[in-house]
């Protein structure tokens, strides 16, 4: 037997966007003259013993299955995304299950295994759980057990408030299965299709929406009752015909609907407001699903009256948006015109006219235009100390304004920067028309040898349909620089008894300056040094003398590199959450400024270049070979480095120095 879910179902369903099947209480209120059969009665006991439980993941879905104690299964399928968050769930079987009252039941009731009936359920929990989209819910039958002569069918039933809905069912007698889509957890069972049960269905229903005509419930009220279209081509079982519901439902739909449409007339025809526009595109919209239906004729009437309506509703809030545009309630234009262009791609108008106006109207209105400035437009990398940290930051300021040059508020402001991942945050501006934002040296980009970084930012904005873009803002980032002042002596005398004597001098002295940053590796390096070397020995026989190569007098390179830079993150006062980074401590390593060549000289004028003896530069490098760590104090400040050392005895002496001074400066 064929079961057809009309296209409008499927429409509604997705204006509604979901419904609510756990609040249909078939009772109705007492009625000395409303018989006792027409009421449909559900009750039940929970079999807990059979109950099954699985945590469902969110992002992925799965399935839960469980079976009642007549062999029969419940399985529940739910697809990615349609929980908010992982979740337990659990299905119950029920042991007993009945429904009575309106169109009785030919259906045994299932009170032993061997019972061949066809009433079986479940409970799903968390009870009152909403999805946000359709699980399926399939029953599948042991073999030989499948009760139902054609179709069958699934239920929503809540025996607390005697409640009983029936669902759009793919009944598959080969595979003996009921199958359904839910969004809501409460309690399902199956039915018989039962037709005096399925009339008495129809009349609560549609009095239940004739009772929400006129309130903000009845699109609610409606999805439940337009489900019921799906019998329009069913055929029951023995092939018992149920056009004559499809006429009932049809006939009480249409004086339901010309009810709401009087009412949505009566209160917003005349009116150019947004609310105006959405209630009757939103009527326009239900409508239209309707067309097919056997009275369409009579719902395209109903229809027609709405869509002038809306048409001069649109026309209307054309001239009253243009007008707002012109006046200091412009963004209160925006709205009017958007809404009025929404509702006229929605309701597929042919009047070029109109959409050209309402686009051109848009286009113009609150035509604004954005600022951007900054309290500084140069920013250090590193404070200098602990507790002065404000040439680390600036504060960027975009002012939005309207063609009036009055503030806009409300308009979400975007920043763009020349380059990838710089751009600070954006917001929304406030009363004044104004976003704030901070940065520091994480929007910083590429680096030049002189330590300075220039960006680039702009402020974007979408007023009034059109994106406006500001002046471009120029910051500069500067990277500190190190100063480095040393100075070496050394003096090394030897005097032996064999008429053996020497005397050598080192001097080396300067200063240089480079990036307090291992970043960029092509820094500049400024300044120089002078170095000297003497020696003399004599044998006794012979005399030995030694200066520096005319080559290496002069040094001018930086005399070390940075191993490491230790940075202390420092939260800012004013940043949401924006830091600069101290520079605590550093780690220097020589290079090869006490490294260099001599010209040695023996009598008779025998000269030789040559690098100075291992083992006097061993020497001079003690104190500073393998680096050093500078540790910075919260004032900013390096102590130098000073160290000597001395010997003395019969044959020997010798005094060295070394100081050494950092400073750390813009």
């Amino acid at each position: 037997m064929k079961r057809i879910t009309t296209i409008s179902l499927i429409a509604v369903a997705s204006f509604v966007g979901w419904f609510l099947s756990c609040e249909r209480n078939m009772n109705k209120e007492p009625d000395d003259q409303q018989p006792a059969d027409t009421v449909i009665r559900v009750s039940y006991i929970a079999d807990n013993s059979k109950s099954v439980s699985s945590s469902i993941n969110a992002a992925s879905g799965g399935s839960i299955q469980a079976e009642d104690k007549f062999g029969v299964t419940f399985e529940l399928t739910i697809p990615p995304g349609a929980l908010k968050n992982n979740t337990s769930i659990t299905i119950t079987p029920l042991q007993s299950f009945s429904i009575s009252g309106a169109g009785g039941s030919s259906c045994k009731e299932c009170t032993g295994s061997e019972e061949n009936c066809c009433h079986h359920g479940i409970l799903l929990e968390p009870s009152g759980l909403q999805l946000d989209s359709s699980a399926t819910l399939t029953v599948r039958f042991p073999a030989g057990s499948f009760p139902f002569e054609g179709s069958g069918l699934i239920v929503y039933i809540d025996s607390a408030v005697n409640s009983y809905s029936s669902y759009p069912t793919q009944t598959n007698t080969a595979e003996r299965t009921l199958t359904a889509q839910i969004r809501h957890f409460s309690g399902y069972g199956t039915d018989e299709t039962n037709k005096e049960r399925t009339r008495r269905e129809i009349i609560e229903k549609c009095r239940k929406l004739d009772s929400k005509v006129g309130t903000d419930e009845f699109y609610l009220y409606l999805y439940d009752v337009d489900m019921m279209h799906w019998l329009d081509g069913f055929t029951g079982p023995g092939g018992e015909e149920y056009s004559d519901l499809v006429a009932l439902l049809e006939s009480l739909m249409l004086q339901i609907w010309s009810k709401q449409v009087s009412w949505i007339l009566a209160r917003y025809s005349g009116k150019a407001t947004c609310d105006a526009i959405e209630r009757l595109g939103g009527a326009d919209y239900s409508l239209s699903h309707y067309i097919g239906w056997h009275n369409g004729s009579s719902f395209a009437t109903l229809r027609t009256s709405i869509r002038n309506t809306l048409l001069t509703a649109l026309r209307q809030s054309l001239e009253k948006g243009r007008a707002l545009c012109q006046m200091d309630s412009c963004m209160a234009g925006i709205e009017l015109l958007s809404c009025a262009r929404a509702a006229y791609i929605g309701s597929g108008f042919e009047e070029p006219t109109l959409i050209e106006a309402l686009n051109q109207n848009l286009g113009t209105c609150c035509k604004g235009q954005i600022t951007i400035s900054a309290d500084k437009t140069s920013i250090r990398m590193h404070p200098l100390s602990r507790t002065n940290l404000s040439d680390c930051y600036a504060v960027i300021t975009a002012v939005v304004t309207g063609a009036d040059g009055k503030p806009i508020e409300n308009i979400g402001v975007w920043f763009g920067s020349d380059y990838p991942n710089t751009a600070p945050d954006g917001g929304t501006t406030d009363a004044e028309g104004k976003v704030k934002t901070v940065i520091t040296g994480s929007n910083a980009g590429e680096f030049d040898e002189l330590g300075n970084s220039e960006c680039t930012f702009v402020a974007h904005a979408y007023v009034g349909g059109s994106e406006i873009l500001s002046e471009p803002l120029t910051i500069t980032f500067k990277m500190p620089t190190i100063e480095l002042k040393l100075k070496y002596d050394l003096s090394y005398s030897q005097t032996f008894n064999s008429g053996y004597s020497s005397l050598m001098t080192i001097s080396i002295n300067g200063n240089a300056t480079r990036l307090a940053s291992t970043y960029p590796s092509n820094y500049t390096c400024s300044g120089g040094f002078s170095r000297s070397y003497n020696y003399s020995a004599s044998t006794g026989t012979e005399t030995i003398t030694g200066t520096i190569h005319p080559d290496f007098t002069q040094y001018p390179r930086c005399p070390f590199d940075i191993l490491l830079a230790s940075l202390e993150r420092i939260l800012l006062p004013e940043g949401n959450y924006k830091y600069t980074y101290y520079i605590k401590d550093l780690i220097f390593y020589p290079t090869d400024i006490f490294l260099f060549d001599i010209i040695e000289c023996h009598n008779p004028g025998t000269c030789m270049t040559k690098r100075l003896d291992n083992w006097s530069s061993d020497f001079i490098l003690q104190g500073f070979v393998g680096g050093y760590k500078f540790e910075n104090n919260g004032g900013g400040e390096f102590p130098e480095l000073i160290w000597s050392n001395s010997v003395t005895s019969e044959t020997t002496n010798l005094s060295a120095s070394l100081n050494v001074q950092i400073s750390v400066n813009y």
